[in-house]
């Protein structure tokens, strides 16, 4: 497996516990198809996404720092009017303070995982 296909993997994954997670929220599922496409059609394009949207807030996630989630509004991420990543983050932000311990570590440990693997790409 390359790490380009691990990296979209741990994505899905992501995503898949984020359903179990959130089992009221229809949204993840609906994350979770449109990724599978950009997958399927385009595997480097999140990628890229990742890198270039979430490169500006890596020391937060580095020390899984909560003001990732709780005081950043993401205007790098608006401004280049992608939704995809967005709205998978905004909507992990307005969880972010119901979330118990263990699954803050979980979500931590999935944009940790993803960062090196996004390095290695």
């Amino acid at each position: 497996m390359s790490i380009l296909s691990a990296f979209n993997n741990i994505i899905i994954n992501f995503l898949d516990d984020c359903i179990l997670i959130f089992k009221d929220d229809t949204d993840f599922k609906l994350y979770k198809r449109g990724l599978g496409v950009i997958i399927k059609y385009n595997p480097k394009k999140v990628h890229t996404f990742f890198k270039e949207y979430l490169e500006k807030y890596r020391p937060y996630i580095d020390t899984r720092n909560d003001a990732f989630f709780l005081q950043n509004d993401f205007d790098e991420i608006k401004k280049y009017n992608n939704d995809e990543i967005f709205t998978v983050i905004n909507k992990i932000k307005t969880y972010w303070g119901d979330l118990d311990e263990h699954n803050k570590k979980k979500v931590w440990d999935y944009f940790s995982i993803l960062s090196q693997l996004s390095d290695k790409i």
